[in-house]
């Protein structure tokens, strides 16, 4: 089963950052890129928990606590997300797929539920449109679950044309018979100055059931 939601506001999480800042409002280690890994957040966490010991010790654990938390929260949200570009006209038309995925429980014939958040940048100097999709949900065992076969008409209901600079943005959702699976496609779209139409992939991402 697969099901369609309503156009979101925003849904990529929060820039690791601008977190790590948050947690320690007096951050001795600079943080010289918004683009941290999960090796970089540790190592200045590390960092963080051996600067001035013998002082505030408690205000520092519990700061140590939060920022842990919030590597696990990266980490899940790395596993569940992908993202991909498309180029074509040598450049001139690129878009970027942007999806995150999440465990919503279970139905009461004991399927595993999950929605997932879709953002499509147009990072071209063109005006592009999304005229289709496809996607494939795949069980554990690599079994299709549900599919949208390629071409099917726009998403949620909307074929939106995006300007450059501009977004759009969707949540939908599916049932995979296992608490783990992928899902996979890709979005057809087409350049309304001359309607040269291509496919704009969709990294694979990791459906993952949280109890």
């Amino acid at each position: 089963m697969q099901w369609a939601g309503r156009q979101q506001a925003a849904f990529l999480s929060p820039d690791p950052a601008e977190e790590v800042r948050r947690i320690f409002p007096a951050l001795q280690s600079p943080i010289t890129t918004s683009n941290l890994t999960p090796h970089e957040l540790r190592d200045l966490i590390k960092a963080e928990f051996r600067a001035d010991y013998a002082e505030g010790l408690k205000d520092r654990m519990d700061a140590g606590i939060d920022a842990l938390r919030e590597v696990h929260t990266q980490l899940s949200m790395a596993e569940c997300s992908s993202e991909a570009v498309t180029e074509v006209q040598d450049g001139a038309v690129r878009v970027r797929v942007e999806a995150v995925s999440g465990s919503r429980g279970r139905t009461s014939a004991g399927a595993f539920v999950f929605q997932y958040r879709i953002r499509v940048s147009n990072e071209g100097g063109k005006p592009v449109q999304l005229i289709g999709r496809e996607w494939r949900f795949r069980n554990l065992d690599g079994s299709v679950h549900a599919s949208v076969p390629k071409g099917s008409a726009g998403v949620v209901g909307h074929t939106p044309v995006i300007a450059p600079g501009q977004s759009f943005e969707y949540s939908s959702g599916t049932t995979l018979s296992s608490p783990e699976g992928r899902a996979e496609g890709s979005f057809q779209m087409v350049v309304l100055e001359d309607n040269t139409e291509f496919d704009a992939a969709v990294g694979a991402f990791r459906c993952v059931h949280h109890e």
